[in-house]
């Protein structure tokens, strides 16, 4: 079974984490294949999940916390630069 995960591909580097860390780690606690699609791909906001249903929804629950936490991080920072730069 499969399922798809979309996301900017800007987040990809974050979601992989340093040497594969972050995907290794995921990939064996939920017992799910996760495959990032590579930059020249048509479709890189893609991500796969690959495995048995309980596993796949595992680790689409998993990536999807991680992706909300990374909009998070952004929205945060872009408010922080905005007040930065309207107050100075």
């Amino acid at each position: 079974m499969t399922a798809e995960v979309r996301v900017n591909p800007t987040f990809h580097r974050f979601l992989i984490g340093r040497s594969g860390g972050n995907l290794k780690e995921l990939s064996e606690r939920t017992g799910a294949r996760i495959v990032f699609p590579s930059p020249a791909e048509h479709d890189n906001d893609c991500i796969l999940i690959i495995g048995q249903q309980d596993a796949i929804s595992r680790a689409k629950t998993e990536l999807e916390a991680r992706i909300k936490d990374l909009v998070m991080i952004v929205v945060v920072v872009v408010v922080v630069v905005v007040v930065v730069v309207v107050v100075y």
